[in-house]
């Protein structure tokens, strides 16, 4: 029987600590986040109008555990079979068509997400795991991460979060750091939306209309010239039988003029 060793590299306020693991006690990297604010209640949430709130997965760490799990999760409200429980499953595929992640309803204003835990712990960090599909992750940019105590007073917070291609971890003490990892599970800097060209939460909205060149000219409408043949086009030859008849008389009867017929 072969084992595993794992190490992890973790900066602490303390400084730098390096250890090992066996792989069956390896239960998280953020295991050093210990300490940090008495909180009951963790909220994500988006500020501003037409906005959509999807997350693949929360983990929040209190003595290096993630008590995410043992809560009960709620939200503004659900679309597409995205209830807030998924957030909190373990699932933390990308795809939405993995039955993971959450889903508000699309296009509303101040969407929000919510953990109860049902008590106050210390809470050392909080990960986030965003929706990978496409560039709808986008829609995550700007979000803000707050933890309440029990009369739901805001403790801590943070605000204007650029929104990750993979997950996010943040440490929920003074001077914590703040780690973005990409598909790969990499720490990479900023929100890691590569592309330069990167639109603010404000541009996720409808596309600007295209200018109408000045010497367009609309087609004219459809109208019938005198002695035209037109022909009914229906889904089986006893179809067009039916109804044939019957609309060429009509048309006849009432455009006498163009003398119609029918093919």
């Amino acid at each position: 029987m072969i084992k595993l060793a794992l190490r992890f590299v973790i900066l602490s306020l303390t400084g730098l600590f390096l250890f090992s693991l066996d792989a069956a006690d390896a239960v998280s990297p953020y295991a050093m986040d210990r300490g940090g604010t008495e909180a009951q209640f963790v909220r994500i949430a988006l500020a501003g109008e037409k906005r959509t709130l999807t997350l693949a997965e929360v983990e929040v760490f209190s003595n290096g555990k993630n008590i995410a799990p043992n809560g009960i999760a709620s939200q503004i409200s659900t679309a597409s079979g995205g209830d807030a429980g998924r957030a909190i499953d373990g699932n933390k595929s990308p795809s939405f068509n993995d039955s993971g992640q959450t889903h508000t309803s699309q296009n509303i204003k101040n969407p929000w997400w919510e953990l109860d835990l049902g008590a106050e712990n210390p809470i050392g960090s909080v990960s986030i795991w965003n929706r990978g599909d496409g560039d709808l992750g986008r829609r995550l940019d700007g979000f803000a991460l707050q933890l309440l105590d029990s009369k739901r007073r805001v403790l801590w917070e943070k605000a204007t979060i650029g929104a990750p291609v993979s997950s996010f971890h943040i440490q929920t003490v003074s001077k914590g750091k703040t780690t973005y990892l990409g598909p790969s599970g990499k720490a990479s800097t900023g929100s890691d939306w590569k592309q330069s060209d990167k639109p603010t939460y404000q541009e996720l909205g409808a596309r600007p209309p295209v200018a109408v060149p000045a010497d367009h000219k609309d087609p004219k409408r459809f109208a019938f010239e005198k002695g035209d043949t037109f022909a009914l086009i229906g889904n089986a030859l006893g179809e067009r039988f039916q109804h044939e008849g019957h609309l060429e008389a009509t048309l006849q009867h009432r455009l006498p003029e163009f003398h119609l017929t029918v093919r």
